[in-house]
C-alpha cells in the first residue's frame, strides 16, 4: 500500500471527520451515555480498594431483628434512650438518618416527646433529617424540635436510572433553601478545627473553598453525562470501598452491650436501617459488578458521602474532575482521526488487526488511569470513533487500493499492447519482468538478478540430415513449422523462451519444475502431431530430445554500447544442455537431473524411471539421472512401466558392482522391450565393467 499519497489522506480526513461527527451527534443526542456511565461504574469498581486507615464513622442500623424485638419505628422513649446510651461514649457528631415528623408514644400511651425534644436541642452535635421533595413533590418534615435549626439536613439523593452516583450539597427551589445531611455531619465533625465552607473567588461565586479543597458544581455535560438536571450543588461521590468496611453495629447492640469507649468517643455516628421490612436501600456502581448483595443502605451512602467530604477538607482531596468540553471534543476527534490514519501506516491485515486492538486497549488504559487519578475522560465514544474510523477507513483504502491496482494492470496491459511485436517476438516480456522492467526501453547493459529457475533444452533429432534436400527458404520453414507446433506448450505452463539455437529451444520456468516437466511432455505430445502431418504428407517422421535441470541462474544483458542482448548464465544452463544431448546415448524423450526430480512439487503426477549416475565435466559432484517416460509414444511407455521394478533393480545391482546379477535382470528387460535402448547399454556396460574390474580399471562416467 503507498501510505501516504495525498489522494489517500484526503480521503482519510474526510473519513474520519465524518465518523467524529456521527461519534458527536450519537452522544448529543444522548445515546452513548449509558454505555459510559457502564464504563464509569466498572471503573468505579475496578479502583476500589479497602480503607488504608481506621473509618471516622460508625453506622448504627435497625436490623429486621432489631425491629421484631423493639418495634418498629422506635417510641420516643425508645429513641430517648438510644441517643442517650450513644452520647455516653462522646461521639462528636451523631447523625439520625431516621424521620421523625411525628411523635411516637409507646404502646402503653406514654408520651414522651418533650424528653425527646429536649435531648435533641441540649445536644448540638445531633443531626436530623428531613425530605425536601421527592419525584410526586412529597416532602417530610424534621423534627419538630430542630425545625429551622442548623442540626437539619435533607437526605434527598440524585439517581441516573436508579443508581446513585452523584452527591448533593445544596438545594434551593426558590423559596427553600437548605443543606445536605452529610455536609452538615461533615461540617459538625469540622467544628473544632475552624473549617467551614467560604468562597474561594469573588469572581466566580459558583467556587467554595472547603479545608484544602475549592470545590465546582457539576455541569449539564460533566464526563459522560449528556444534558443532566444539574439543579443544586452537586459532585460525584467516590465509592473507594464496599459500605461493609464501615464499622458497624445494631441498635440492640447498643442497647444492650457494653463497648469500648474508644469505638465511638470522638467519631461520627449515624443511624439507620438495614432491613427488609423497611426498605431504604439503593444501587451504587459497585451493583453492577459485586457478586454480593447489590443494594446499600441509606444510612452507608451518607457514610459514603461525609467520609469523601471530610478527605476534601482535611487531605485536600478534589472530587472527580472532567476535561472542558471542548478538550472532549479534541479527545473524541483524535481518536477518530488516529483510527483512519492508522490504516495507512499498517496496510498488512496482521498489523492493522493487533494495532486495532491495541488501541482499544490504550483507550481504555489511559482513562483508567486518568480515572484512579481522579479525572473522567469519556472512553467509549473515543474508541467508538477510533473503531469505526479505523475499519471504514481501511475498507475504503483497500477499495481505493484495489481500484489503482486495477488501473494499474490495465495500464500494464495498454504499455504490454502499445510495445512492438517486432520486439516482443525477440525479446520475451517475461525476462523483462524477472529483471524489474516494464519496458524493453528500460533495458540497460549489465542489469542482472539471479534466481532459482528451471532450463529446459530441447533439440530436434537429425536435422542435419532432413535439411540437405531442401533449400534455405524450405529449411527455415520447416524449422519454423516446427517451432510453431512445441514451442506454444512452454508458455502454457508459465515458461518462457529464452531463445532459439537453430532447431532447438532454451526455455526457462520460474514457478515450479513441475511446469518444465508438463511443458516438456506436452512438447512432444505436439511433436506426435506434427509427425502425422508429415506422414500424411510424405514426410519422415522426427524426433526430438528433451533436458531439463533446476538451478540459480543469472538473468543480465551482455553485449557493447550498440549492442546488447538477454541470457542466462549459470551451470545449471550447461547441465540442462547435457541432459538434453544424452537422451541420444539412452533413447530417452525426455531426462531430468536430481535438482529438478526432488524439486517436484507433485512428483506423484510423472513416471520417472532411475537411468544414471555421472559426474559432471570440471565438477566433483555426482548427479543421478532420471528417465520420465510419459513423453514416449503409449506402446514404448507401457512397455517401459512393465519393467519399471527389474530395470531399477538392476540399475542397483550395476551400481553395487554386481555385474553379473545386474546383467541378467538388464536382459529380461530387454527381452520383453527389444525397443529399451537404455537396457541394451548397460548389459553392454556390464559385460565391459566386469572385464575393467578384472583388470583393476575403473573408469568415470562424465558428461
Amino acid at each position: 500500500m503507498s501510505a501516504f499519497k495525498p489522494a489517500y489522506l484526503l480521503r482519510v480526513l474526510l473519513v474520519t471527520q465524518l465518523i467524529f461527527l456521527v461519534v458527536m451527534g450519537l452522544r448529543w443526542s444522548g445515546q452513548l451515555q449509558g454505555v459510559e456511565l457502564s464504563a464509569y461504574d466498572l471503573m468505579v469498581y475496578l479502583g476500589a480498594s479497602n480503607p488504608s486507615s481506621e473509618s471516622r464513622i460508625v453506622l448504627v442500623w435497625a436490623t429486621d431483628a432489631d425491629q421484631r424485638q423493639w418495634r418498629w419505628p422506635l417510641s420516643d422513649k425508645q429513641l430517648v434512650e438510644l441517643l442517650e446510651r450513644t452520647l455516653v461514649y462522646q461521639p462528636r457528631v451523631l447523625g439520625l438518618d431516621l424521620y421523625r415528623d411525628l411523635s411516637i408514644p409507646t404502646p402503653e400511651g406514654e408520651d414522651y416527646s418533650k424528653q425527646l425534644n429536649r435531648v435533641l436541642t441540649a445536644n448540638p452535635n445531633i443531626i436530623g433529617i428531613m425530605k425536601f421533595t421527592d419525584d410526586q413533590g412529597r416532602r417530610v418534615a424534621p423534627p419538630a424540635a430542630l425545625e429551622g435549626s442548623s442540626q437539619v439536613g435533607f437526605n434527598d439523593m440524585m439517581l441516573d436510572s436508579g443508581i446513585i452516583r452523584r452527591g448533593l450539597l445544596f438545594l434551593d427551589d426558590g423559596e427553600r433553601f437548605a443543606e445536605y445531611f452529610g455536609l452538615k455531619v461533615a461540617l459538625k465533625y469540622l467544628e473544632p478545627l475552624g473549617i467551614h465552607l467560604e468562597a474561594a473567588d469573588p469572581n466566580q461565586p459558583e467556587l467554595i473553598r472547603f479545608g484544602k479543597t475549592v470545590l465546582s458544581p457539576l455541569d449539564s455535560h460533566f464526563g459522560g453525562y449528556v444534558d443532566i438536571d444539574d439543579a443544586g450543588y452537586q459532585f460525584l461521590l467516590d465509592f473507594p470501598m464496599a459500605y461493609e468496611h464501615f464499622p458497624h453495629l445494631t441498635i440492640t447492640d447498643l442497647l444492650t452491650k457494653e463497648l469500648p469507649p474508644e469505638l465511638l468517643r470522638d467519631r461520627i455516628v449515624i443511624f439507620g436501617t438495614n432491613a427488609e421490612s423497611t426498605p431504604d436501600f439503593h444501587y451504587t456502581p459497585f451493583s453492577r459488578w459485586s457478586e454480593a448483595d447489590p443494594r446499600v443502605p441509606g444510612l452507608a451512602m451518607h457514610a459514603y458521602a461525609v467520609e469523601q467530604l471530610l478527605n476534601m477538607a482535611l487531605k485536600g482531596d478534589t472530587p472527580r474532575n472532567s476535561l472542558s468540553e471542548w478538550m472532549e471534543y479534541v479527545w473524541i476527534w483524535f481518536w477518530s482521526l488516529l483510527g483512519g490514519v492508522i490504516c495507512m501506516v499498517c496496510p498488512k491485515l496482521w498489523q492493522f488487526s493487533v494495532t486495532w486492538v491495541g488501541g482499544f486497549l490504550l483507550i481504555g488504559s489511559i482513562t483508567f488511569l486518568a480515572f484512579v487519578n481522579g479525572w473522567w475522560i469519556p472512553a467509549f465514544p473515543a474508541m467508538l470513533g477510533w473503531g469505526l474510523a479505523a475499519l471504514l477507513t481501511e475498507q475504503l483504502l483497500t477499495h481505493a487500493i484495489a481500484m489503482e491496482n486495477l488501473q494499474q494492470k490495465l495500464k500494464e496491459a495498454q504499455q504490454t499492447a502499445a510495445l512492438s511485436k517486432t520486439f516482443q517476438k525477440f525479446v520475451p516480456y517475461e525476462f523483462l519482468k524477472h529483471l524489474g522492467k516494464d519496458h524493453i526501453t528500460d533495458l540497460q547493459l549489465g542489469d542482472c538478478r539471479k534466481q532459482e529457475m528451471t532450463i529446459l533444452f530441447a533439440d530436434m533429432r537429425s536435422f542435419t540430415k532432413i535439411s540437405e534436400n531442401m533449400t534455405p527458404e524450405e529449411t527455415f520453414r520447416f524449422i519454423n513449422t516446427f517451432l510453431g507446433h512445441v514451442a506454444p506448450a512452454i508458455q502454457q505452463h508459465e515458461g518462457f523462451i529464452d531463445k532459439f539455437i537453430g532447431d532447438a529451444i532454451m526455455a526457462l520456468f520460474h514457478r515450479y519444475p513441475d511446469d518444465a516437466l508438463h511443458a516438456g511432455i506436452a512438447m512432444l505430445q505436439k511433436l506426435e502431431l506434427f509427425n502425422e502431418e508429415r506422414k500424411a504428407a510424405g514426410d519422415e517422421p522426427v524426433s526430438m530430445g528433451i533436458g531439463i535441470n533446476t538451478g540459480t541462474v543469472i538473468l543480465g544483458t551482455i553485449g557493447g554500447p550498440n549492442r546488447m542482448e538477454g541470457t542466462v548464465v549459470s551451470d545449471a544452463v550447461n547441465l540442462a544442455a547435457r541432459m538434453e544431448n544424452m537422451t541420444k546415448e539412452y533413447g530417452a524423450t525426455l531426462l531430468i537431473s536430481e535438482h529438478t526430480f526432488y524439486g517436484l512439487y507433485q512428483p506423484q503426477q510423472f513416471a520417472c524411471r532411475l537411468t544414471d549416475r555421472v559426474q559432471v565435466k570440471g565438477k566433483a559432484e555426482w548427479v543421478t539421472i532420471w528417465e520420465v517416460l510419459d513423453g514416449n509414444p503409449v506402446i514404448t511407455r507401457r512397455a517401459k512401466v512393465a519393467t519399471l521394478k527389474p530395470f531399477e533393480q538392476a540399475l542397483s545391482l550395476y551400481f553395487l558392482e554386481e555385474f553379473a546379477e545386474a546383467q541378467s535382470l538388464f536382459e529380461a528387460c530387454a527381452t520383453e522391450n527389444p525397443d529399451d535402448k537404455a537396457a541394451q547399454l548397460y548389459i553392454l556396460r556390464c559385460q565391459q565393467d566386469r572385464e575393467r574390474v578384472q583388470r583393476e580399471e575403473f573408469p568415470v562416467k562424465q558428461i
